[in-house]
């Protein structure tokens, strides 16, 4: 290709993460905040199409997160590689809040509670049993799912 001629979205890549870097999420659609993660994985490609196709088949951003690996493939354009960039980001989100309300008092907080529950149950495709527990002080030491209904 002529370096002379660049194609319309040329940059794009770099908007994108400078608009992150100055501002956050703040302004971003859905499909932005997809689009930019899959660039990571994706190297010299423009990730707009399938961060669209995958916002469209998955309703919502917590519903892309939320899916499988197998169905996100399923998405013309997802792949094995620039899953890992989909799958990391829901994964990176739970421990972060999960380390975050471990040691804090529950009873007097249960915002955070609350806030850590929705964000590690919304979304799922059956119910689950979540079990949190906590020490003498009521601070929480651990969660698990103790099982999941068919």
């Amino acid at each position: 290709m002529d370096r002379e001629k660049k194609h319309q979205g040329a940059g794009h890549r770099k908007r994108l993460r400078e608009k992150f870097l100055a501002s956050g999420l703040s302004g971003f659609h859905d499909y932005e905040v997809i689009e930019l993660l899959l660039t990571l994985t994706t190297p010299q490609k423009d990730c707009k199409q399938q961060a669209k196709a995958v916002l469209k088949r998955f309703k919502t951003l917590q519903g892309v997160f939320e899916a499988s690996s197998r169905a996100l493939c399923e998405v013309d354009g997802i792949g094995p590689k620039n899953l890992l960039s989909l799958k990391l980001i829901k994964a990176v989100a739970d421990r972060y809040l999960s380390k975050k309300i471990q040691h804090q008092d529950v009873v007097s907080n249960s915002r955070s509670l609350f806030q850590y529950l929705t964000h590690h149950m919304r979304d799922k495709d059956r119910e689950c049993f979540e079990t949190v527990f906590l020490d003498a002080k009521n601070r929480v030491i651990s969660s698990e799912t103790l099982f999941k209904c068919p």
